[in-house]
């Protein structure tokens, strides 16, 4: 394998983990949004 090889394959495992990582934050924000609707909502009550 040559140097350009191993710089697409960085590039890839880099792109795969920013993927990841937007992914699980975006899900722990919603979720933490929805926790927060919940209690509002309970204190309603």
């Amino acid at each position: 394998m040559s140097t350009k090889d191993y710089v697409e394959l960085v590039e890839l495992a880099l792109w795969i983990i920013s993927i990841i990582s937007v992914t699980v934050l975006g899900h722990v924000h919603f979720k933490e949004k929805q926790q927060i609707y919940f209690i509002q909502l309970a204190g309603q009550l």
